[in-house]
């Protein structure tokens, strides 16, 4: 099987290395601090997945940063998030554009539900 290119925007180190620990030797992260730097790397190396926190940006419309996203890989974007109060209106815009998966740090970040989250997007690192 050919090695997965990972996209991420997420708000906390310790949420990268969960991610690179459910990946298999040769997979790839991406790490990222600014959408603006997300998107140009989505467009230039199309990720196989994103995992995205919008919690890295709390004042962004994420409803309708969304499609640049879609556009490039429709359903490939996993939300890796903290859960807050502030997360909840962002959760419903978010799943009315039609995101369903969701991982909260610290909470059901093991590597099973990791591994779950990546194969609902069709990777399978089992």
């Amino acid at each position: 099987m050919s090695s997965v290119v990972v996209g991420a925007l997420l708000s906390r180190p310790a949420m990268e290395r969960k991610v690179a620990a459910a990946l298999w030797r040769g997979d790839v992260v991406h790490a990222f601090s600014a959408w603006s730097d997300l998107v140009a790397f989505a467009q230039m190396k199309s990720p196989d997945v994103v995992f995205l926190d919008p919690m890295v940006e709390t004042s962004a419309d994420w409803a309708t940063r969304l499609p640049s996203l879609e556009g490039i890989f429709p359903r490939r974007i996993i939300l890796y998030t903290v859960l807050t109060p502030a997360l909840a209106e962002i959760l419903l815009s978010l799943g009315k554009r039609g995101i369903r998966e969701i991982v909260f740090h610290r909470l059901d970040d093991h590597t099973d539900r990791m591994a779950e989250a990546l194969m609902s997007v069709g990777i399978d690192r089992t």
